[in-house]
């Protein structure tokens, strides 16, 4: 009988990491697509940069699309998620970002849209290589634009690399980078920002 629950138990283990794989590299391909994409609209000085991000992203296999970095922040991100939350969410979206200082540290933030008009948002760092809450909260009333129409901004207000990414259960449709002073305020993600990280606060309007 022992046998048969650890098979069980692997089973479904395995199954999970498959999935967790298979969103993983879903997420890489979307994020590098989409920069590509953004890369060609872009005019002038901008183009240098998308194009400096997405060859660097790419060469330190931050965002494989081959292979599973089992060490890289999304998919242990993923898999400390899943171990947390096993039904996961269904439409929701991904706001990755690192600050940078003294200490390197990287905040990830689901922002969990609910049917009734609000959104359940967990926030997320990564500490010495373990993923932690930084605080759950819920029911808040928040319009969601789609990312598509939050145009890049020159003048933004953000000091780092941004990426938002938006999921439907497992799968990514829409991924859009903001590289630094490009994200563009009155939209969820400065909101978002600002209910846990000090440098955003003045944006909690």
């Amino acid at each position: 009988m022992r046998w048969i629950f650890a098979l069980l138990i692997s089973t479904t283990l395995y199954g999970q990491s498959s999935s967790l794989d298979e969103i993983n590299i879903k997420w890489n391909k979307r994020t590098l697509s989409d920069m590509a994409a953004q890369l060609k609209s872009e005019i002038n000085d901008p183009k240098l940069y998308y194009r400096d991000s997405i060859n660097y992203s790419t060469y330190l296999e931050m965002l494989s699309v081959d292979s599973i970095d089992e060490i890289s922040d999304r998919f242990t991100f993923l898999k400390h998620v899943s171990l947390f939350y096993s039904d996961f969410f269904n439409d929701y979206y991904v706001i990755e970002l690192t600050k940078l200082g003294e200490l390197l540290r990287t905040f990830k933030f689901i922002v969990e849209v609910n049917a009734n008009n609000t959104v359940n948002v967990y926030g997320f760092w990564r500490v010495a290589g373990d993923w932690e809450s930084v605080g759950i909260s819920k029911g808040i009333k928040l319009e969601i634009r789609g990312l598509n129409e939050i145009l890049v901004d020159t003048k933004g207000l953000n000091m780092e690399d941004i990426i938002v990414t938006q999921f439907k259960g497992d799968n990514v449709l829409l991924s859009k980078y903001f590289g630094v002073f490009a994200l563009p305020g009155g939209n969820f993600i400065p909101k978002v920002l600002s209910m846990y990280l000090s440098s955003y606060e003045r944006y909690n309007n």
